[in-house]
C-alpha cells in the first residue's frame, strides 16, 4: 500500500433505501457540479461533514471534516497558527473516462447529497450521508448504470494552519506543520493517524462493504487534545458498525431531519430566495447542534486554502447565529450559549490583568474556547493599538444573541448567567469612561471600530451603541434585585449622561474625530440602528438621520461585501420599505452568494448567507421597541406570503398568512405566558382567544393581548371565511388548534373568548 494514499478496488453495495414521505421541501439542485467548494453538495451533523465536488476532468473529491479539530500549541506565535482550525482529509473517486457533466442534489428532508457524474461509459452516482445521531459518514458509490472503472483513495491533508498557504501574509518563523499522518490498516479497517506536536491528535477510520452494483464506505473522525486514545476510538466505532442496523440508523436520521425542518416554515413567492432560505435552515443543523461546537467560519467544510481557520467575534459569529431565534430553532442555537458559558475564565485572560477582577471581553479572532488575541486597552496609555487589540465591544454584541435566546425561550435558568456575563462585558467598557467638563460620560481611551480602515479613535459609535444597549439590558434584567441596586443606579447615571453618537452632515460618523470617509464593508458605526434598534422608525425625528446615514454608507461601494447589503436591507426593512430591502437582498444573492449558497470572501466563509436569512425573516416578523411587528416590510410584488411557528420575544409563537396582498390571519400561541404588543400591517377586526386570555387594548393596528401559558389568539377579518389553524406548535408535527365559528361582527373589533 502506498504510504500517502489508501487505494481501494472498485466494487458495489446496496444499502441506501428509498424513503417515502410527504415532500414539503423541494430538493436543492446544483445544475453544474464543478471544481470548487462553492459548487459542491454537502452534509453534516454538527460535528462531522462532507463536501462533494469535482477535482479534475476525471476525479470527484469528497472532503470530510470535523468541526472541533483545532491545533493547541503553546508557542509564542499568532493565534491563527497556534490555535488554527485544521483540515482533515478527503476521498477521491478517479474514473477511467472523462467527466462530461455532473449535477448535485441536496435533500433537506432526507439530509443526503447526491452527485450524478455523467460520462461516455454511463452515470456514476455518489451519495453521502452524515448520520444525524451517530458519528458515521456514509459514502455510497452506485455504478448500476456505469460501465467504466474507477478507484477510490483517501488522502489526509497536511496538518498545518491554512493561513500558511496565504502568500500575502507574513508567517511566523518558528511554525512547523504537524508530522505527516500515518497510514495503516487493522482488521479490514483503514485509518489515517494524525499526531499533533502539541499532544493528542485525530484519526480518520473507514471500512468498505461491497455488493454487485454498489460500494459503501463507512467512515468516522475522532479527535483528542490530551491523549492517544482517539485512534482506538475510531477503530472501535467502525468495528461496531453493523450493516444489518443501517436501515434503522437511516430511519432515525431521516426522522430527526423531518422533525427539525418541520419546526417552522417560511413561504415567499420569490422561488430563488425561497430555496436559498430553506438551504440556510438545513445548513445550520449541518453546522452545529446543542451538544456540538459552536459554528466557526467554516462549519464542517473547512478547506486547506481558507484564510479564516477560526472564529471571528466582531461580526461573523453574531451574523451566523442571527436567524435561529425567529426561526424557532433554539436548540441549534444552544451551542452559542455553551460557548459563552463554558469559557468565562478565558474571556478574562483576553484582557490586561488589572481589569480581570470584574470584566470579560473577546478580541477579534480566536478558537472555540474564546481564547483570542489580547486586547491591550489600558487607561492612560498613549500607545496606538492596531485592529483587534483595540476592539472593546465584541462580547457585548455577542450577548445580544444570548439575550435573544433568553427572551425568545423565557428559560429562566439563562437569566443569571446572562446578567453576570453581560455585566462583565459592560464593566470592561466602564473602566474606560469618565465625565467630561460638560458632565457627559465619554471614552478616555482610543478604540477601533471593526473593519474601518483608519486609526483608533475616541468614542466610536460601535462602542457607544454597544454600551447603551448593554446598560439598558442590565437595568431590565436587574430590576428589583436589592443586591444590585447601587450598581444599577450607577450604570443608570452613565446611560442618562452618555455622550450623543458622533454625527455630521452625512449622518453617523465612525467616532468623535473620524468621519465616514472611506468605503467600509462593516456597519459597526450604524449599530444603534441595527441590530440594537436604539435609533429606530418609531422615533420620527430620527428617520431622516437613519436614511441619510445608510445611504451615505452605501454611496461608497468599493469595499462593500455581501453582509453590507444584508445590513442595509435590514435597516430598510425596519423602516418598512420592503421594496428597497428586497432590492438589496437580490443584489446580495446574485452578486455574492455562490451556487450552493456558501459565501466567498478571500476564501470560504459561512456568516453572510445566514445573515441574509435573518434579513428575509425581518420582512415578515420583527421585534423591537417592545412591539412584535407582523408583515412590516413586505415588498409590493409579494402578494402571497406566510410563515408558521416563527418565535419572538416572550416565547410567543406567531403564524401568519397573506393572500392576494391581504393579511388573512395571524395566530399567536403563548408558550410561557405573558402580554404581547402586536402591530399588524392592516386592521384585523376579530380576535378569537382560546383559554383565559384577553385583549387589553387596541389602537388601530396595535393590539395588546394577555395570553396565559398554553393559550392562543387568532386575529382575522369577518368578511373572510373563518380560517383553520395553520400552525403546529412545538417541535415537528404536533397538531395545532382548530377555531370554532365566530359570531357576526357588529363593531369595529370583536373579541371572542372560547
Amino acid at each position: 500500500m502506498h504510504k500517502s494514499l489508501i487505494v481501494l478496488s472498485a466494487c458495489l453495495f446496496s444499502t441506501f433505501l428509498s424513503f417515502s414521505r410527504i415532500k414539503d421541501y423541494a430538493p436543492f439542485v446544483i445544475e453544474e457540479l464543478d471544481r470548487t467548494i462553492y459548487e459542491g453538495v454537502f452534509t453534516g451533523n454538527g460535528l462531522l461533514g462532507t463536501m462533494t465536488y469535482l477535482q479534475s476532468d476525471s476525479v470527484i473529491k469528497i472532503s470530510v471534516g470535523r468541526t472541533d479539530v483545532y491545533d493547541h500549541r503553546k508557542e509564542d506565535m499568532p493565534g491563527l497558527y497556534k490555535n488554527a482550525r485544521l483540515t482533515v482529509g478527503y476521498f477521491t473517486v478517479t474514473l477511467s473516462s472523462a467527466i462530461k457533466s455532473a449535477t448535485g442534489v441536496i435533500s433537506f428532508r432526507d439530509a443526503d447529497a447526491v452527485a450524478a457524474i455523467y460520462t461516455e461509459q454511463g452515470v456514476l452516482r455518489i451519495k453521502t450521508i452524515t448520520l444525524s445521531q451517530e458519528d458515521y459518514i456514509l459514502i455510497e458509490v452506485d455504478k448500476s448504470v456505469f460501465n467504466g472503472s474507477y478507484t477510490i483513495q483517501y488522502i489526509p491533508e497536511l496538518s498545518r494552519s491554512p493561513r500558511w498557504d496565504d502568500k500575502n501574509r507574513e508567517h511566523p518563523e518558528n511554525y512547523q506543520p504537524n508530522p505527516k499522518a500515518f497510514i495503516g490498516e487493522s482488521q479490514n479497517i483503514h485509518y489515517a493517524d494524525q499526531k499533533m506536536l502539541a499532544g493528542g491528535g485525530y484519526a480518520t477510520a473507514f471500512r468498505v462493504f461491497n455488493e454487485k452494483d454498489r460500494e459503501l464506505i463507512v467512515s468516522t473522525i475522532t479527535y483528542s487534545r490530551d491523549n492517544q486514545q482517539y485512534l482506538d476510538e475510531a477503530l472501535a466505532r467502525i468495528a461496531a458498525f453493523k450493516t444489518g442496523e443501517l436501515v434503522q440508523m437511516i430511519t432515525v436520521h431521516r426522522t430527526w431531519w423531518e422533525n427539525y425542518m418541520g419546526i417552522s416554515e417560511y413561504n415567499i413567492p420569490d422561488m430563488v430566495l425561497q430555496r436559498f432560505y430553506d438551504m440556510q435552515m438545513y445548513k445550520l443543523a449541518c453546522a452545529t447542534r446543542p451538544d456540538k461546537p459552536a459554528i466557526d467560519l467554516q462549519g464542517p467544510w473547512t478547506g486547506a486554502s481558507t484564510p479564516w481557520p477560526g472564529y471571528w467575534f466582531n461580526l461573523n459569529i453574531q451574523l451566523t447565529y442571527s436567524p435561529l431565534y425567529t426561526a424557532n430553532r433554539l436548540s441549534i442555537a444552544e451551542s452559542l450559549i455553551q460557548l459563552i458559558n463554558n469559557n468565562t475564565e478565558n474571556m478574562k485572560e483576553n484582557i490586561l490583568s488589572e481589569y480581570r477582577h470584574d470584566s470579560y471581553a473577546v478580541g477579534r479572532a480566536g478558537n472555540g474556547e474564546l481564547i483570542t488575541g489580547k486586547i491591550g486597552l489600558r487607561r492612560g496609555d498613549t500607545i496606538l493599538l492596531s485592529g483587534g487589540a483595540a476592539e472593546l465591544s465584541n462580547l457585548t454584541w455577542m450577548m445580544l444573541y444570548y439575550y435573544q435566546h433568553y427572551r425568545y425561550s423565557m428559560d429562566i435558568s439563562l437569566k443569571d448567567p446572562l446578567y453576570r456575563i453581560l455585566k462583565g462585558s459592560v464593566n470592561y467598557a466602564l473602566h474606560f469612561i469618565d465625565k467630561n467638563k460638560e458632565g457627559k460620560y465619554e471614552f478616555v481611551v482610543r478604540t477601533h471600530s471593526p473593519e474601518y480602515p483608519a486609526d483608533i479613535d475616541f468614542n466610536t459609535n460601535y462602542d457607544l451603541s454597544s454600551l447603551r444597549w448593554g446598560i439598558k439590558t442590565l437595568l431590565e434584567l436587574g430590576e428589583g434585585d436589592i443586591d444590585e441596586m447601587e450598581y444599577l443606579r450607577n450604570i443608570g447615571d452613565v446611560l442618562d449622561n452618555l455622550i450623543d453618537y458622533p454625527q455630521d452632515e452625512n449622518g453617523y460618523m465612525i467616532s468623535s474625530n473620524q468621519a465616514y470617509e472611506r468605503s467600509h464593508r462593516h456597519y459597526s458605526h450604524l449599530m444603534m440602528i441595527y441590530p440594537y434598534y436604539l435609533v429606530n422608525a418609531d422615533q420620527p425625528g430620527n428617520i431622516n438621520l437613519i436614511k441619510k446615514s445608510v445611504a451615505y454608507w452605501q454611496s461608497k461601494p468599493e469595499a462593500l461585501q455581501g453582509y453590507s447589503l444584508s445590513g442595509a436591507g435590514s435597516i430598510y426593512a425596519m423602516l418598512g420599505d420592503g421594496d428597497v430591502a428586497l432590492d438589496y437582498f437580490k443584489q446580495l444573492n446574485s452578486q455574492f452568494i455562490q451556487p450552493n449558497t456558501l459565501y466567498k470572501e478571500s476564501g470560504p466563509v459561512i456568516e453572510t448567507p445566514l445573515a441574509l436569512a435573518a434579513s428575509l425573516q425581518e420582512m415578515s416578523l420583527q421585534f423591537w421597541n417592545g412591539i412584535v411587528r407582523v408583515f412590516p416590510a413586505i415588498p409590493s410584488s409579494w402578494k402571497n406570503v406566510s410563515f408558521r411557528n416563527f418565535r419572538t420575544d416572550g416565547a410567543f409563537l406567531i403564524s401568519a398568512e397573506k393572500k392576494d396582498g391581504i393579511t388573512t390571519k395571524i395566530e399567536i400561541f403563548s408558550e410561557y405566558g405573558g402580554t404581547i404588543k402586536l402591530l399588524t400591517d392592516e386592521v384585523l377586526h376579530n380576535v378569537d382567544i382560546k383559554g383565559n386570555g384577553k385583549v387589553i387594548s387596541r389602537k388601530g393596528r396595535l393590539y395588546e393581548i394577555s395570553l396565559p401559558k398554553g393559550t392562543k389568539a387568532v386575529l382575522y377579518n369577518s368578511f373572510l371565511s373563518v380560517p383553520v389553524s395553520i400552525s403546529n406548535h412545538g417541535q415537528g408535527t404536533n397538531k395545532g388548534y382548530t377555531l370554532s365559528q365566530s359570531s357576526v361582527v357588529n363593531e369595529s373589533v370583536n373579541f371572542h373568548n372560547n
